[in-house]
């Protein structure tokens, strides 16, 4: 789903116009992201769980000219799947 589509269908489920639904949409982003800047959880219960994870710096090595190169550290965002997101999911494949 694009991001127009979603906001469209967000504003009609909560009956909002699109321009504050777009709004509370951004903020919400904003807030995860300045939560996994600082390194801190963000738990949507029944969605799931945002999280920074560190990776350290490694030495990796090509496997064609065995060179070897040192990767620097880094960090992802990881998103930990809710059970209730899972349920609702694999009960709408089933059926």
């Amino acid at each position: 789903m694009e991001h127009k589509t979603f906001i469209n269908t967000l504003s009609r489920s909560c009956s909002m116009d699109t321009k504050r639904t777009g709004v509370l949409a951004e903020a919400l982003k904003d807030i995860i992201v300045r939560s996994l800047i600082n390194m801190d959880d963000v738990a949507i219960p029944g969605f799931g769980t945002f999280s920074a994870v560190k990776t350290n710096e490694y030495v990796a090595i090509d496997p064609v000219t065995g060179q070897r190169m040192l990767m620097p550290p880094s960090v992802k965002a990881s998103l930990r799947v809710g059970s209730g997101l899972k349920k609702a999911v694999l009960k709408s494949i089933k059926d």
